[in-house]
């Protein structure tokens, strides 16, 4: 049986920009966009022009990179919450509230970059499968 590269490979464009709720442990849950979406996409070409040289040129420190890219994250990647705790307490979301636990939790950070990253989890085929099951 031939396989159809289209059916199979073709990203859900409202879920790659809007996202897809995942389960990260217990109740907590994550609404994640796809990696390289529109939004993000849109969001470095707006980044100031000076900055962007900086940006090319390697000439930010890592803690500037980490802040540019957790503030970049938070607008665009991980975009609700459920059930998470910040130090011991409940937080609600917020863009600012994910981009300070992206820069102070950074294992956090890969996280969210890991799932942002797996291609299936924005692909028709294989939200199609979930909606059946």
């Amino acid at each position: 049986m031939p396989l159809d590269l289209t059916a199979e490979f073709t990203r859900d464009a409202t879920a790659e920009v809007e996202g897809v709720w995942e389960n990260i442990g217990g109740d907590a849950e994550l609404l994640i966009a796809a990696w390289e979406n529109p939004a993000q996409t849109k969001a470095l070409r707006a980044i100031p022009r000076a900055l962007r040289r900086r940006v090319e040129a390697g000439r930010l420190t890592p803690d500037e990179d980490h802040a540019l890219m957790c503030r970049i994250v938070a607008e665009t990647i991980l975009l609700g919450w459920k059930n998470i705790q910040f130090k011991g307490k409940d937080i609600k979301y917020s863009r600012e509230a994910a981009e300070k636990v992206l820069r102070e939790v950074p294992r956090f950070y890969s996280l969210v970059l890991e799932l942002a990253q797996e291609e299936g989890r924005f692909l028709e085929a294989e939200l199609e499968k979930k909606v059946k099951n």
